[in-house]
Order: structure tokens, then C-alpha cells, then sequence
């Protein structure tokens, strides 16, 4: 009996009257009244007293912050909202009709109770029952306040009363608190009543009636939706489902998601299907919060601040669930003891305890869910802070490599990596690779975002431990404390395991990040890759990599093994030594009851072992990877928003040095004065490397500025310009040397955000010579280009690129050499008609061009670089008469002039353009057919037997598969029989008053005996069940390395059309995460599937064993496991896969940023691309955060399915107490302690799994793409020996629905002829190329080369016989050896030959050398250029060399590895005329013996050839010698030399060759 002063609380199994009647009836109530009261009154005052005002939530002002800091205007968020804001709506979600109508049934359950009150209060007598009557006036006015309350919620509807809204929300939370309140105090009466403790039949009907209101209206107002959160934020009228309006049961048991798993049971789901998510969860929402609350400095900080409210939450959430879920091992002795004694307990006790262990479990179950809902919501709002500040990085992140902050800082620094290191010296700090983005923003974002998760699961980890360590002390008094200091002592094993496997993540990471950079540079240089048949030396690389990796894993997988043992083991040793105390020093007897309850806080306390381990491991994989993102986030950003001058009057530069990095031999632009001529067309020329890319790059800032000024128009925000009446905005528009463009149509590129208008689209195309290519496609402007415009030749990309520039609204236009990539009837026809035309009018415009003929004829303003320097400026009719360059480089006829613009209109007018030919990527009917193909493809239904088949095929088949498991079951049979020797152990001393350390027990057998045997069974078990796991992780790591190198040799050698099809980002997606889940979860979570449907087998098969009637509790509750199963897997499986369709777009966007980061700049569209960001964010998020919401879904039912097994088992035991022993007793509850974790993980782990072999399913799907069709004759080892080349009738189409590329074409070449092909761009040229390559497969015809059909060859013998320098210069991470001679075949004198060849040393570099290298202590860094250093680094893609130089390094490397034959695919264009015709003079003499087939757009490369094959249509029009074309007027070639500027200087040159040739 419990007693406060003379009123006992509890009177031996039920609740006091007079406890009752005091705090039941009279203080909770009074306590419930006053705190709603209070709440209720100070939201309404405060909203009637604001009735009125406007209080909308705005952002704050952005002038004081952002006042001349334009950077901050372009990147701001709370900027972004407000704009966003303005072109978006909110979509009311409405509540019904009947939600509407449950109010005003509350109404009436209120009235109804006020009357019950009324009638009971008047019909008792007063006598002396003062609490009785003060309890009944005190909730009467309670029910008073709840009246008042739901009137003012239902007159909130009328308009004299919407002031009332603003309090709505506070209102219903008042009216839910007072129900749930209620009738959790009118609990314990009713229980009183049932059990006849209450006799007096008014009171029982009070009592009952009151109960069921309470319940009526709590369950009317937990099924309603939860007023004042009814909608949802849209994004520029996206029409997207809105979830179901929340409700208290919805949000509590995650029902809101019904709906969308039974959608989803019933048929696949697609993004229309997926719910929008709510105003709070929307990315831009989500950022400019965090962006409110942050301050400068470290991301670590911002994030706590950020998130203290959910840490907050998660904190006394995880202190519930944790305190409760050690009721029922409160509770358990009390039921072994009535077990052992029934008549120790009275039955209505015992039910009490049972039953409160499942309203306990439920409690701490949904305490639980939504614990870790919340730690789900915070990952994803985590992670997208984390993606978009490294989007918006990535825009702000300089193009320069190590620059320097200040200005007059200048250090040499050597960036160099040895690409063949695999694992040397990883942790070593480098410079970070563009490619290496993607993995922070795929990899270690998520991995810091999961932390979210991480921190309550720690939290709960720390409650339960020492709520456990104080049940044991209670229990076993301080022998726990023993147990506690074993406990204590693996601590530092646990850690000790956690900082190694840190230390290998960190290095996995590295190698990671090497790897994904080497896949990236592959992906992005696939087609050169093939020209050069380099497709085994990248593999090698990547697998050298990749090799590094596995090593890591199997590292960690041996720590993963010394922790799983630790985790095991523990528990037995832990209570071995605890038993071992107890019964030894304390003298105690160890009964059952005290022994198994315990085991099953000891089987509890594995747990939070466990997740202190895991979540240390978890949190320095977290904070290594967040330390990366910190080191991203501090990398040096673009100074061009400090260092950019606006001015209205003045364009250019003013006594201006600028540099490309901070180190000595870095490329300078010196004393830069030039002041561009303002609506007129500025050309700046100058030879090869002089540094005209260099100069407009520092004109829009992204070069250092050592000294001096940059002059631009404005540094403002493209969003805030002002349109003029023109149509105009004082902006930049900038179009690259080498084209950028988006994933998307052609449309979406050239528009690129502008407010689309149709006659100024159609005018732009014609203008830039599109209009014939767009009718050409069957999708016209809808063709989706490819990733970054692979399906279009590089003359189509070139121009799209340029008709975006021209298209815009700005002002001022950019243009790096946007004329090389086409031919020179087109060159001359954008010349005239764009550049020179009505488009350009009010426009300034600055183009760079080798085409010096060209450019210079209607030019306002020319200026002449030479290294770094402006040699002269001026009115072009001035230079040409004072400049040698200029005069050699110009061929000025002006009557060809003017007859070529003649000509030039009139051929534009009358061609008709069949199809696109690929110069450089697929026709455009290819195109058109394969748009579909761009939509990424998802999996429908559960995943296929065959990609399970397909994986233990690599373990080595199902029997392997099936004796692993077998051998689960045994190891947990071993496990099992712990808990049975302990029973016998017991049973057999319990014999004895008092058992002794020495006592016999059996004869011949001490305690000792059988303590040992206890530990020797758990060590055996613990060992077992540990190496079970390493042994499937290491096997498992051995998998993934076949398979990665399956899908490497998949992706390298498959068609090229495949790749032209299918965007980089979602190859690389398969890499990087695909193969990430592959590496590291998905084996663990099967092993431990395997492990969890063992134990749970085991659980039910023992209790069904000792119990047969709790079967007809396990049917039921089986059947019911099975049928929410189901459901959810087929709903998170959809989910899953819509989730990882939606990440793809992210990394494209993210590939997409890098490269095309100066022209976005540029246009200062930053604020443009980062909103598509976030839209990509949240419709990747909405399909996670749903999944994130079933999982809880899932988890939360099985928890209390795992709740119904514990309840009838204990159940099935107090019916049958008289029939059990408590040993038995005990180890049955035990199990049923764990079987709720045990089904838990089960459904976890198994929708894991399906969730992850989505993952194998999408490497599976790219492992089984067609491969290039390999030959299967051997030529002899010196073919080809001549060089014959002959193409009989061979037709070429991309795909089986596109029209002929090549039609029907047949010609021969004889060896050592030198063929030019010419035409205008899509006539058929590059197809040539990739027929002879067999870059794709031709539909009918041969070729031969030296009488062998080259079909029956093997490709790699194939094209390594045939030098080929590809249109787009293609350069790799490196150096300039490992460029030019990767296989390290030639001496550095074979080298330096060809790079003096093409240009790019000379004599005077080479004596430098010499010099250097005698004198040791001279630097001649400034005389020399940076070839001359063969180690000299080489970015990625040559991007810290000018295009120029790319294009003569990769004529070198073809040069180096001369063959018999060579093709040339435009490879000059981008090299000045002079430093052109050197080349080919050099290629005419050293090449004198070598077939040569060369595209050009430059006649005058090729018109000194022995032939000219002219093609139109893809059909061989014309193919003789260029004087006997030229001669003839009626010739397609002869028209072309009319077009191209140079007619008289042509015909001359080929009839020189004519003459020396015959």
C-alpha cells in the first residue's frame, strides 16, 4: 500500500478513492484548466490586438547588406525567395466537408458533457465530500473553456471574425491537450469499474460516460485535419498533388501516407504521383531560414544553430522512448515472480502489468517514429543546404588554379599527381579536380546529412545505457556496477575501431574522389578515346585506382569484424562477470526471475552498445566528409565581382596585367590599354597563344588582375536589369572558343531563360544558319541536344552556342572564335547576315577569329595581340597598311568580296539540307529517333529474379547462397542453447538455500563449470556469428570488384551511339553512388536479412514450442506482418527508384555548371541556374522524403505487431503460470523482448535490400549494353604496309529510323595520297571518319586498307594502325609526356621533334633548355614557354591551355605515333592562318608517304592536296584533283573557293600544285 499522509495512493491492486477523488477528479483537472486557460487567452488577445496590420513574413532588406556588394545580390537566397515568391502561388489543400462538419459534433459532445456535469452535481448531496464537488465545478469549468474555444474555432469562418485565423492553430491545440488529457485520466476509473472496485451505479455511468465522450472527441479531433496547416508552396505553376491534410493520428502513425501506398500497391508510380511537399520543406524555404540564422565562419556551427530545435526535440524524445522501453524489464520480475508463486499476486495486478508493458511499448514506439521522422525531415533539409551551398559554390568558384586573394601574392606552386598512385600517401591535401565536385555532392553530402539520423539514434544510445545500468543496480545491487566497469573497458575498443575505420574512409574518399575524376575524364573524351584505342590504358588506370579501394574495404571489413565481435561477446561477458560477482563477493542465490530479467537488460543493452559504436563510426565519416565540403566551400572564389569597373561610356581595359595562377611561368596578359569602339564590331587577332581567349576571359573578370582597370558596362544581377525600349540590358553575353551546352532542346539552349519570342527565334536561326538544320530534324526545335550537345555536330554545337549570345538581351557581346567549327560558306554567311546584320544593331560586339580575311573586312576596331601584349589597335584600313601579320595574313580581293556575298545568297536560299551529318557527334535523325532515350529508364515492379540470380552467380551460384544461410541457422541454434544451460544451470542449484562459489552441484561439476561453459557457448556463438559477417564482407568486396570492372570494361568499350545518348551525369551516378551502395551496404544488409529472419524463425518456433496456444495469436499477427510488408515494399521500391531517377539531373546540373560556369557568369545568370537547382532539389527530395515517411510507416506498425507478440506471450504465460517453470518463463519473454527489434529489422533490412538492389539492377542494365562489334582476323604485323584506302557503296545510318549519314559511297585512295574533304557542315565529312574507325556500324558496303576488309579486323589493332587528330582538341589530366606518349614509347628527342614540328617550341627554346641544364642555378623561366618542360601539368580537358595549343598538342601526339595512314578532322581551325600553313607545309614533308584524308573548312589547307572528295547529302558529289575542280565553273568545290574570301589565291595555289605534279 501506497500512502501520501493519511491517504493511500494505491491499495493493493487498484487506485485509492480518496486518491481518486484528489488528484483525478479535482488537481489534474484544475492543472489542465489553467495552463489552457492561460494559452487560449494569450493567443486570442494577441490576435484580436493585431487585427488588421499586415504582418506577411517578408524578407528582410537587402540594400544595407547588399549595397554595392553585387556578389551577395547574385547569391543571396533571401533575394531569391522574394523573387521566387512573386512568380509562385500557394495552393490552398481545403478540408473537406465532413472535417468541416466533425466540428460541429464536438460542439455537441461538449454541450452534452456540460449537461452530465450539471445533472451529476445536482443530484449528489453536499455531505463532506469536498473533493468530490470541487473536482466536478472544476471540470465543469474546463468543459466551460472547451466550449468557448470551439465556438471561437467555428465563427473563425465569418468575416467579422477572421482575426480569429491568426490564433486557429493555438485554438485547436487547446482543445486537443483537454482531450488528450482527459481521457488519459479517465483511464485508471474506468479500469476500477471493470474490476468492481467501484460499486455506486451513478458514479460507474458517470464514469463510463465520460470516458467514451472523451475518447468521441479526442478521436474526432485526432482524425481531423490539424487546423491552420492546409497548404502547400508551389514553384511556378507546377502542377503537383498536394499530400492529404495532416492530422494528429496521420502525423502519429504516419497514415498520411496511406493513400500513396495503396496507389502504389495498385499500379507503379510516377513523378505526377509523387506529393508536393509543404511550404517548409520546399529547398527555397528550407535555405533562406538557414541563411537567417547563419553567420559567417565554419559550416558546423551554422548547421547546430540551424537545427537546435530538432536536436532539441530528438533529445527529450529519445529520453521518453528510452525510459519507457525499459518498462517491461521493470515489469518482468513481477511477472516471473507471480510465474514461480501464483498466489504471491492478485490476477488483477499481473493484468495491470502487462497490460501497461504494451501501452508503454506503444508509446515508446511512436516516441520513437517520430524521433527519427524528425532525424529523417532534418537530413533532407541538411542536405539540401549542403548541395546547394556546393552549387552555388561551384558558380562563385574561380576558373583560375591556386589563385591568390591578393593582388600582389605570387607563388609557384606544383599541383602535379601521379595518376598511376593508387594508394600512396592519400591523405595528402591536393588540388581539388573538377570532377571530384560530384563526389562531394553525391557522397559526403549525404553522408553529413545522415548525421541528422545519427544524433538520436545516439541520443536514445546514451538514455538507454544508463537507464539499464540503474535497473541493474536495483536488481543485483552493486555487482552491476562490475558489468558496468566491463562495459566501460570495450569503450575504448569501440573508439579504437571507429578511428581506424575513419582513417581508412578518409583514405577511401581520396581514392573515391581519384577514381570518380578518372571515370569523369573518360566519360567526357570517350570519342577521342576510341580514335585513339586508349580504351585498355584508362581502364588500367582506373582499375590501379579502384585496386586501392578494395584494399580499404577489406581494411575496414576486418574492423567491421572486431567490432561485431565486440558487440556479440559482450553481453555474455558483461553478465558472466556480473553473475560471477553476484553470486561470489555478494553471496546472493541467482534465481531465475533475477538472472533472465537480467539477460534481457543485457540483450537491451547490446543495442546502444551497438549504436555508440555504429554512430561514432557514423560521425567521423560524417565529420571527415564534412570537412571536405568545408575545404570545397573555402576555395579561392572569382574576384571579378570586386574587380570589374561599371561604366557607361567606357568597354575595355586601362593599363591592365592580368595572370591565369599565381607562379612564374604562368601566362600573362602585360599592360593591357584598349578601349573597344562601342556599338561596332570589335575583332582582335593575333597567332596562336597570344592570348586572345586570355583577354576576354579578363574582360569578364575571371583572370587575376595584378594591376590596372577593367571597364565593363554593369556587375548587376541579369534578374535586375532594366529592359530598355530597344529590348536591351546593359549585360554581357559571352559565347566560348569550345561550345557549352545544357542537357536539354535546342529551344531551351538558345532561348536560355529569355521570354521566348517566335518571330526574333526564327530570325536568330536564319541569322546564324540553323534554320535549314532545324527542318531537317523531325523534332525540329524540340531535338534535345545531348549531354552538352553530343548528338550535334561541332559546327550545329558551335552555332547554337552563338545564337544563344545573339538571342539574349544583352548588349554586349563576347565571342571567343566562334567561326573556326564551320565551313567557310557558313563562316561567311553568319559574318555578314548575324555579326554584321540587323541583330547586331545598337550592339557592341567583341569576336576573336583566326579568320583574319574574314573578320576584318567590316570590323569598326581591330586590335593585334602578340604574346600577352597588344602589338597595335586601331581602324583595320590603318593596320593593314603599317602591320606585316596583317598584310601576310589577309587576302583582299574585293571583287571576289562583293561577287561572294552574290553567291552566298543566292546558295543559301536554294540548298536543301537532307540530313545533319555528325561532325563530331550523330545525325540529327539520329537524334530525333533516340529523343525518348533521354528520359531516364524506371524499373517497374519488384526487382527481377535475374538481377538477384546475377549477383550470387558472382558469389559463386545459390548454393552458395543456400549454405550460408544454413549455416545462420545453426550459429543462432548455438546462440539459443546459451539460454537453456543457463536454465539448467539454475535449476540444478536450486536445490540449495544459498549457492557457495565452491558449492557441488552436480557431483564432480562447481559454478565454475558452469560459468564457463556459458562463456565458452557465447564466445563460440559470438566468433561465429562475427566471422560469418567478415567472411560475407570480404567475399562480398571480391564481388564488387568484378562487377565494377565489368561495368569500366561495359561503359569503355560500347557503342559510341550509346554515349551519345545517355548524359554523363547518369553514367557517372552508376559510379559513384550506384557503386557506393554496392561497395558498402548492400552485402552487410543481406547478411544481416539472413541473420534477423534466422532469429525471428527461431523466437516464434520456441514460444509456439512451449506455448502451442500463442499460435493462434501468431497466425493473425503473421498474416498482418505479411500484408503491411507487402504494401510498403512495393510503395518503397517505387519511391526508391523515382528517387534515384531524380538525383541524375542533379549531377548534370552539377556537370554542367563547371564547364559552362565562365558563360553563366557572364551572362549573370547565377540567380537562374541556382533556382534550377533547387527545383531539381525538391523533386528529388519530395519522392526521399516519402520514402523517409513509409520506412517510419512501416517501422512503426511492425513495432507494434512486435508489441501484440510480446503482449500474448506474456499473455500465454500468466494463463499457463501454473504449468511453467520461471526459467522457461523467463527465456521466453526474453526472446519476445527482442522479436519486435528482431521483425523490426527484418522489414528494414529487407526493404533495404529491395531498395538497394535497385542499385544492382540500374549497373546490371549497363553491364549488358551492346558492345562495339570486335573483328576476328589478325592482319600481319606490319599492315598496313601501304596505305590503300577504298570505300565501296557504303551506306552509314545512326540508328535504324534515321536517314543515310553516308549514301551509297565509293572512292579509293592510293597510298601516300593526300585527300581533302570538303563540304558544307552536315554534308556527310565526319562520317567518313567514323565509318573508316567503325565508330559506328555501317548498313551496307566495304572498306579496305591494302586489299583487308576492315570489318573482319579487331578494333583496337584497327585504329591503333591509323593516326587521327579529331576536330575537337581532347587533352587529359597529366602532363605533356603523358599526353603526347602515354605508353612511354618514344624518347624525349622524338618528342621535342614534333613539338618543335607543329610549333609549339622552337630553336631558341631548345638552346634554353640546353642552357638550363649546363647551368643549374639560371632560370630562364621567362624566355622559355611551358613546353619545354615535358612534365609540365596539363588540366584536365587542356583547360589552362588555349585551344590553339590544344589543337597543336594533339597534332603532335598524332605526329609522334605516325602511321601509314592519317586522318585529320578539321584540326587547324582554331591556329592562326601562318601558324596553319607551317603545319601543313610540315605535314607535306615529313609525311610524304602517308595516306591523308583531311576535313577542312579552310580550303586553303587542302587545296595544294592530290585530291579534293567533295560530299553533299552524304552522297560523293565531286572527287579529282583541286585545279581540275577549280577550273570548272559548274563544280560544287568551285563555288565553295568563290565563297570563301580567297578565290585568286587558291586557284593559283592549287594550279602551282597542278603543275608539280605532273
Amino acid at each position: 500500500m501506497i500512502k501520501n499522509g493519511t491517504c493511500p495512493y494505491w491499495e493493493r491492486d487498484d487506485l485509492s478513492e480518496c486518491a481518486r477523488r484528489e488528484y483525478i477528479e479535482f488537481k489534474f483537472p484544475l492543472f489542465i484548466l489553467l495552463t489552457g486557460m492561460i494559452y487560449a487567452f494569450c493567443k486570442v488577445f494577441r490576435a484580436f490586438y493585431l487585427r488588421g496590420k499586415n504582418h506577411t513574413n517578408e524578407a528582410p532588406e537587402f540594400e544595407e547588406q547588399g549595397n554595392g556588394n553585387h556578389e551577395y545580390a547574385r547569391f543571396s537566397v533571401l533575394r531569391l525567395k522574394s523573387a521566387w515568391e512573386s512568380r509562385s502561388f500557394c495552393n490552398v489543400n481545403n478540408r473537406s466537408t465532413f472535417d468541416k462538419f466533425k466540428k460541429f459534433i464536438e460542439g455537441a459532445f461538449i454541450v452534452l458533457q456540460l449537461t452530465i456535469h450539471l445533472y451529476i452535481l445536482s443530484s449528489m448531496p453536499m455531505d463532506n465530500k469536498k473533493f468530490f464537488h470541487q473536482g466536478f465545478l472544476v471540470q465543469m469549468f474546463l468543459w466551460i473553456l472547451l466550449l468557448v474555444v470551439i465556438t471561437l474555432r467555428l465563427i473563425s469562418a465569418s468575416q467579422s471574425f477572421r482575426w480569429v485565423l491568426a490564433c486557429k492553430r493555438d485554438l485547436w491545440a487547446v482543445s486537443f491537450y483537454s482531450y488528450a488529457s482527459l481521457f488519459t485520466l479517465s483511464i485508471l476509473p474506468l479500469r476500477s469499474v471493470f474490476i468492481g472496485k467501484i460499486k455506486d451505479k451513478i458514479m460507474v455511468k458517470y464514469i463510463i460516460s465520460e470516458t467514451f465522450i472523451d475518447l468521441a472527441l479526442l478521436l474526432l479531433l485526432s482524425t481531423s485535419s490539424i487546423e491552420g496547416t492546409r497548404y502547400s508552396f508551389l514553384v511556378e505553376n507546377e502542377n503537383k498533388k498536394l499530400p492529404p491534410a495532416p492530422t494528429v493520428f496521420g502525423l502519429l502513425t504516419f497514415s498520411r501516407i496511406d493513400r500513396l501506398i495503396w496507389k502504389a500497391y495498385k499500379h507503379c508510380l510516377g513523378n505526377a504521383d509523387i506529393w508536393d511537399l509543404d511550404i517548409n520543406n520546399k529547398s527555397i524555404a528550407i535555405l533562406a531560414n538557414f541563411e537567417m540564422s547563419s553567420k559567417k565562419g565554419r559550416l558546423l556551427p551554422n548547421i547546430i544553430c540551424y537545427f537546435k530545435a530538432v536536436f532539441i526535440s530528438q533529445l527529450f524524445l529519445a529520453f521518453v522512448s528510452s525510459f519507457l522501453n525499459f518498462v517491461p524489464s521493470l515489469l518482468m520480475p513481477r511477472i516471473l515472480s507471480y510465474v514461480n508463486d501464483p498466489k504471491s499476486k492478485s490476477w488483477n495486478l499481473v493484468s495491470l502489468y502487462v497490460s501497461s508493458m504494451l501501452v508503454s511499448k506503444i508509446i515508446a514506439t511512436t516516441c520513437r517514429g517520430q524521433g527519427l521522422f524528425l532525424g529523417e525531415k532534418g537530413t533532407m533539409q541538411l542536405r539540401t543546404v549542403l548541395i546547394s551551398n556546393i552549387y552555388s559554390k561551384t558558380l562563385r568558384r574561380t576558373i583560375l588554379k591556386d589563385s591568390t586573394t591578393s593582388l600582389q601574392k605570387n607563388a609557384s606552386t606544383s599541383f602535379e599527381e601521379n595518376p598511376d598512385s593508387s594508394e600512396a600517401e592519400p591523405r595528402k591535401k591536393s588540388s581539388r579536380k573538377d570532377n571530384s565536385v560530384n563526389n562531394v555532392m553525391s557522397i559526403d553530402a549525404f553522408k553529413v546529412s545522415e548525421a541528422m539520423n545519427t544524433f538520436y539514434l545516439a541520443c536514445e544510445a546514451v538514455f538507454m545505457t544508463v537507464t539499464a545500468l540503474m535497473i541493474l543496480y536495483s536488481l543485483l545491487g552493486w555487482s552491476a556496477f562490475a558489468g558496468t566497469f566491463a562495459l566501460l573497458a570495450m569503450i575504448p575498443l569501440n573508439f579504437w575501431c571507429a578511428t581506424f575505420y575513419g582513417n581508412y574512409q578518409a583514405d577511401q574518399l581520396i581514392l573515391t574522389d581519384k577514381r570518380t575524376s578518372g571515370i569523369s575524364e573518360a566519360l567526357n573524351s570517350i570519342r577521342v578515346i576510341k580514335l585513339l584505342a586508349w580504351e585498355n590504358l584508362f581502364y588500367q588506370k582506373i582499375i590501379n585506382v579502384r585496386d586501392g579501394e578494395i584494399r580499404l574495404l577489406k581494411k575496414k571489413a576486418t574492423i567491421f569484424f572486431l567490432n561485431h565481435l565486440i558487440w556479440f561477446f559482450g553481453p555474455t561477458l558483461v553478465s558472466a562477470i556480473t553473475f560471477s560477482v553476484f553470486i561470489k563477493f555478494q553471496n546472493q542465490t541467482l534465481t531465475p526471475t533475477i538472472a533472465f530479467t537480467a539477460l534481457s537488460l543485457f540483450a537491451i543493452l547490446r543495442t546502444p552498445m551497438d549504436q555508440i559504436a555504429s554512430t561514432v563510426s557514423l560521425l567521423i565519416q560524417s565529420f571527415i566528409s564534412l570537412e571536405r565540403i568545408q575545404d570545397y566551400l573555402n576555395e579561392s572564389e572569382t574576384r571579378k565581382y570586386e574587380i570589374l569597373e561599371q561604366s557607361n561610356t567606357k568597354f575595355g581595359f586601362e593599363d591592365a596585367s592580368m595572370e591565369w595562377e599565381a607562379a612564374e611561368t604562368s601566362f600573362k596578359l602585360k599592360n593591357i590599354s584598349i578601349d573597344f569602339k562601342l556599338n561596332s564590331l570589335n575583332a582582335i587577332i593575333g597567332p596562336t597563344g597570344s592570348g586572345k581567349s586570355s583577354l576576354l576571359l579578363g574582360l569578364l573578370g575571371e583572370l587575376n588582375l595584378l594591376s590596372g582597370k577593367i571597364y565593363v558596362p554593369t556587375v548587376e544581377s541579369r534578374d535586375d536589369l532594366e529592359i530598355g525600349k530597344d529590348g536591351m540590358t546593359n549585360s554581357m553575353a559571352y559565347c566560348s572558343q569550345t561550345p557549352w551546352l545544357i542537357s536539354g532542346t535546342i529551344k531551351d539552349n538558345v532561348v536560355f531563360g529569355e521570354i521566348f519570342n517566335k518571330q526574333k527565334f526564327d530570325d536568330v536561326m536564319k541569322s546564324c544558319c540553323l534554320d535549314k538544320d532545324i527542318k531537317a530534324m523531325t523534332a525540329g526545335i524540340r531535338t534535345d541536344v545531348g549531354d552538352g550537345g553530343f548528338s550535334l555536330s561541332g559546327g550545329q554545337q558551335q552555332r547554337i552556342a552563338l545564337a544563344r549570345a545573339i538571342y539574349s538581351s544583352s548588349r554586349y557581346l563576347i565571342l571567343d572564335d566562334c567561326l573556326s567549327a564551320v565551313d567557310p560558306e557558313t563562316a561567311l554567311y553568319i559574318y555578314e547576315e548575324c555579326l554584321c546584320g540587323p541583330m547586331m544593331k545598337g550592339r557592341t560586339c567583341i569576336i576573336t577569329s583566326h579568320n583574319i580575311s574574314l573578320v576584318t573586312k567590316r570590323a569598326d576596331w581591330l586590335v593585334i595581340l602578340d604574346r600577352g601584349e597588344v602589338k597595335s589597335q586601331g581602324k583595320p584600313s590603318d593596320l593593314i597598311k603599317s602591320n606585316e601579320f596583317l598584310r601576310e595574313s589577309i587576302n583582299n580581293d574585293s571583287k571576289n568580296t562583293t561577287h561572294n556575298q552574290i553567291d552566298l545568297k543566292r546558295s543559301t536560299t536554294s540548298k536543301k539540307t537532307k540530313n545533319g551529318d555528325p561532325e563530331g557527334g550523330n545525325s540529327q535523325d539520329e537524334v530525333c529517333a533516340e529523343v525518348e532515350n533521354f528520359e531516364e529508364t524506371k524499373m517497374e515492379g519488384s526487382v527481377k529474379f535475374s538481377a538477384y540470380k546475377w549477383l550470387a552467380d558472382y558469389f559463386g551460384g545459390l548454393g552458395v547462397v543456400f549454405v550460408f544461410t544454413s549455416s545462420s541457422i545453426l550459429i543462432h541454434g548455438i546462440t539459443l542453447s546459451q539460454g537453456f544451460w543457463l536454465r539448467y544451470w539454475l535449476d540444478t542449484g536450486s536445490s540449495g538455500s544459498k549457492s557457495t562459489w565452491l558449492y557441488r552441484i552436480v557431483e564432480g561439476h562447481s559454478n565454475i563449470y558452469f560459468l564457463l561453459t556459458y562463456i565458452i557457448i557465447g564466445l563460440v556463438s559470438s566468433f561465429l556469428t562475427s566471422g560469418k559477417v567478415w567472411i560475407a564482407i570480404i567475399s562480398g568486396t571480391n564481388v564488387t570488384k568484378k562487377i565494377f570492372a565489368k561495368l569500366l570494361s561495359s561503359i569503355l568499350y560500347a557503342k559510341l551511339r550509346f554515349h551519345n545518348v545517355t548524359p554523363t551525369g547518369r553514367i557517372m551516378n552508376r559510379f559513384s553512388k550506384d557503386m557506393d551502395i554496392i561497395d558498402q551496404q548492400l552485402i552487410p544488409n543481406f547478411e544481416g536479412l539472413s541473420y534477423s529472419v534466422v532469429v525471428c524463425l527461431w523466437i516464434i518456433l520456441l514460444i509456439g514450442y512451449v506455448t502451442p496456444q500463442f499460435l493462434l495469436f501468431a497466425i493473425p499477427l503473421c498474416a498482418l506482418y505479411y500484408t503491411v510488408c507487402t504494401l510498403y515494399l512495393r510503395a518503397s521500391r517505387e519511391l526508391k527508384r523515382i528517387d534515384n531517377i531524380n538525383i541524375s539531373p542533379i549531377h548534370q546540373l552539377f556537370a554542367e555548371a563547371i564547364k559552362g560556369v565562365t558563360t553563366i557568369r557572364a551572362l549573370a545568370d547565377e540567380r537562374r541556374f541556382i533556382t534550377q537547382s533547387l527545383v531539381a532539389i525538391d523533386r528529388s527530395n519530395a519522392p526521399f522524403f516519402y520514402l523517409n515517411m513509409a520506412t517510419e510507416w512501416i517501422t512503426y506498425r511492425v513495432d507494434i505487431i512486435g508489441t501484440l507478440v510480446l503482449f500474448s506471450s506474456s499473455v500465454m504465460i500468466i494463463m499457463k503460470a501454473s504449468y511453467l517453470d520461471a526459467g522457461l518463463a523467463g527465456i521466453l519473454l526474453s526472446n519476445a523482448f527482442s522479436f519486435t527489434e528482431t521483425a523490426q529489422w527484418i522489414i528494414k533490412v529487407f526493404s533495404s535490400v529491395e531498395l538497394l538492389m535497385s542499385s544492382v539492377e540500374r549497373i546490371k542494365e549497363y553491364t549488358d549494353i551492346p558492345s562495339e562489334s570486335n573483328g576476328y582476323i589478325s592482319p600481319p604485323a606490319n599492315w598496313p604496309q601501304t596505305g590503300d584506302v577504298e570505300l565501296k557503296n557504303l551506306s552509314l545510318r545512326y540508328s535504324p529510323h534515321s536517314s543515310k549519314a553516308l549514301d551509297n559511297v565509293s572512292f579509293k585512295v592510293k597510298a601516300g595520297t593526300k585527300v581533302g574533304i570538303v563540304g558544307r557542315t552536315g554534308a556527310g565529312k565526319s562520317s567518313i571518319i567514323a565509318a573508316i574507325y567503325r565508330l559506328s556500324d555501317w548498313e551496307n558496303g566495304t572498306i579496305t586498307i591494302d586489299n583487308k576488309d576492315i570489318k573482319h579486323i579487331p578494333l583496337e589493332r584497327l585504329r591503333n594502325s591509323i593516326s587521327c587528330i579529331p576536330q575537337d582538341p581532347t587533352l587529359f589530366d597529366g602532363t605533356v609526356r603523358s599526353n603526347l606518349d602515354p605508353f612511354d614509347r618514344y624518347s624525349d628527342v622524338q618528342i621535342y621533334g614534333v613539338l618543335s614540328k607543329v610549333g609549339l617550341i622552337e630553336e631558341c627554346d631548345e638552346l634554353c633548355l640546353i642552357f638550363e641544364q649546363e647551368q643549374p642555378n639560371f632560370s630562364s623561366h621567362k624566355l622559355r614557354n611551358r613546353f619545354i618542360d615535358l612534365n609540365t601539368v596539363v588540366k584536365s580537358g587542356g583547360s589552362n591551355l588555349s585551344q590553339g595549343q590544344r589543337q597543336l598538342l594533339c597534332l603532335a601526339r598524332s605526329m609522334l605515333g605516325a602511321r601509314n595512314i592519317m586522318l585529320i578532322d578539321e584540326a587547324t581551325a582554331s591556329i592562326d592562318y601562318i601558324s596553319d600553313a607551317k603545319i601543313q607545309k610540315t605535314i607535306r614533308e615529313t609525311m610524304k608517304n602517308t595516306t591523308i584524308l583531311t576535313i577542312a573548312h579552310r580550303l586553303r589547307s587542302v587545296i595544294d592536296y592530290d585530291k579534293i572528295l567533295v560530299m553533299e547529302m552524304g552522297r560523293v558529289k565531286e572527287y579529282d584533283h583541286p585545279y581540275t575542280l577549280i577550273s570548272d565553273r559548274n563544280t560544287i568545290f568551285y563555288r565553295l573557293c568563290r565563297q570563301s574570301g580567297e578565290f585568286e589565291n587558291l586557284f593559283e595555289l592549287a594550279k602551282v600544285s597542278f603543275d608539280n605534279k605532273r
